[in-house]
């Protein structure tokens, strides 16, 4: 609870994702990762963020650790304009 207070003290808004990329890449305007450990779980206000982002154009996904989320960044740098099918891989990837 002692964490909960002191990041609710630095301004960080429940269900916001871990890390946001402003950079345009293809058909998104950016990136958000939620950042999970191994076997996490997403709350329904993370499950929220991570839909509406969605929804408005962006990239959004878990990843399970840091490795996990430099490959998708990386995966996600390289995106062209069009490229709806490399997303579908880096899903696919990532189950």
């Amino acid at each position: 609870m002692i964490e909960a207070a002191r990041m609710k003290r630095e301004g960080v808004k429940a269900g916001v994702s871990d890390v946001f990329l402003p950079v345009a890449r293809g058909e998104f305007h950016g990136m958000y990762i939620e950042l999970k450990v191994k076997g996490g779980k997403t709350s329904s206000s993370q499950e929220w963020w991570i839909t509406e982002t969605t929804k408005q154009g962006y990239f959004s996904t878990v990843c399970f650790g840091w490795v996990e989320a430099s490959e998708v960044i990386k995966k996600y740098l390289v995106i062209r304009a069009n490229s709806l099918i490399l997303i579908a891989i880096i899903a696919l990837n990532l189950k």
